[in-house]
This record gives C-alpha cells, structure tokens and sequence, in this order.
C-alpha cells in the first residue's frame, strides 16, 4: 500500500440553468473546471464547476454514498 488516500471534493456543478452537488474527484475539484459526469445520456455531459467545499477520504465519500436510502428507517418520520 503507497500510503496515498484518494480525496473527494464536494463541489457545486452547473450547466446552463441547472445547477447540483456531487463528490468528484479533488484532481477536477477546480472552480471553472468542465466535468464530465457518468450519465446514460451522454450529450447531457459538460458540466462546470461553480463551488468547490469540503475533501473526504474516497472509502468514506463511497461507504455513506447511499445513506439517504436509510434515512426513513434510522428515524421516526
């Protein structure tokens, strides 16, 4: 093991009016940076990134990225 721990940027992405979050990897964690997202869709691709937030640990970003799916269940609404 090198010792090296891959981060993940949480970062505000746009393209034309719409706008999301989404972790993406810190080397294009650059505001002004053009991303391309995984999507079926591949003409939806070319997002830019407009805020760049908070570098985890890419096992944590991964481990907690279907979390919302339990939120029901670990709470009483």
């Amino acid at each position: 093991m090198s010792g090296y721990e891959r981060l993940y940027v949480q970062c505000g992405l746009q393209r034309g009016s719409v706008a999301q979050v989404a972790w993406i990897p810190q080397r294009h964690a650059v505001i002004g940076q053009n991303v391309a997202l995984t999507e079926p869709d591949k003409s939806k691709n070319g997002w830019t990134v407009i805020s760049v937030g908070t570098a985890l640990p890419e096992a944590y970003v991964m481990e907690r990225s279907r979390d919302y799916r339990e939120t029901r269940r670990a709470s009483d609404v």
